[in-house]
């Protein structure tokens, strides 16, 4: 079966809810007797440990073959057997119904997934559908399958951020911070300055300088993202693009490797500090 992924006794599968309630779907669960409430059937899964990236070809006239150019990466649909155990019949439909009022169409909810090799990873994910699969009626088992489909709009998993900060302890108003943002996939960083002074960062080709003073005990959030890129005051939430001038960050920090940004301020002093956190994604939840 494409995607197949099989759980190991140390493997952890969570669903966090909207509401915060969060429910342990596999892994630590006791089995005699068996834990009641929700359970994955690991055997039948899908989509859990892959991402589906669709390849991008250029043709050209009179040219052999095609020209791998690139990929799109589409929603994912991961495929969950569940199994819901109740301490009678009637208990088992409760669970049932709020399991329903955890996993909604509406509603973001976060599936986690740990191993102890990898660690924690998450994706954002909605319910597709949750289908009974009764093969006897579950007055008698107080207990019943089903499968659960969650469409996931962003399938790459998350881990924890890289996260790194420079204070400009010496005065001298420069430094520098390092910035990974894991083996797979390219980043775009965020930056957090708190000033006084004003900044100029370089890294991976960028070489930006941001022309104002930021006040003293004044924030100001750097989003360097192409599709949403944010200049904002933290402390008054004014919007910082207009005074940029067109200067923008161009280039994300490649995978794979650790990035050394170099920071130059002008007008700081001991306070003066900038913070960076980079995003890492993985293809797949384990």
């Amino acid at each position: 079966m494409s995607g197949t992924a099989v759980l190991t006794d140390h493997t952890i599968v969570e669903w966090v809810a909207h509401t915060g309630e969060r429910m342990r779907w596999s892994g630590a669960k006791q089995t005699a007797p068996p834990e009641l409430g929700p359970w994955i059937d690991a055997e039948e899964m899908d989509g859990i440990g892959h991402v589906d990236i669709k390849a991008l070809f250029s043709a050209a006239a009179r040219e052999w073959g095609e020209e791998y150019i690139g990929g799109t990466l589409d929603h994912a649909e991961l495929v969950l057997p569940m199994f819901i155990l109740g301490a009678d019949v009637d208990d088992f439909r409760r669970r049932v119904e709020h399991f329903k009022t955890q996993v909604r169409r509406e509603r973001i909810g976060w599936l986690f997934v740990y191993t102890n090799v990898t660690g924690w990873r998450w994706v954002a994910a909605r319910l597709g559908h949750f289908k009974p699969m009764y093969k006897i009626d579950p007055r008698k088992t107080r207990a019943a399958h089903f499968e659960l489909m969650l469409i996931v709009e962003k399938p790459l998993a998350r881990a924890a951020d890289h996260a790194a900060s420079w204070r400009n302890r010496t005065n001298t108003g420069r430094g520098s911070v390092p910035i990974y943002p894991g083996p797979l996939w390219q980043a775009w960083p965020q930056f957090a300055f708190r000033g006084p002074g004003r900044l100029r960062l370089r890294y991976a080709g960028n070489d930006v300088d941001h022309p104002f003073t930021v006040l003293a005990n004044e924030t100001i959030l750097i989003n360097t993202d192409e599709a949403r890129p944010i200049i904002r005051s933290m402390t008054t939430g004014r919007n910082l693009w207009p005074l940029m001038k067109g200067a923008r960050y161009s280039n994300p920090v490649p995978d794979g490797e650790v990035t050394r940004v170099d920071i130059t301020v002008t007008g700081g002093n001991t306070n003066t500090e900038l913070w960076v956190v980079s995003a890492q994604q993985y293809e797949g939840l384990l």
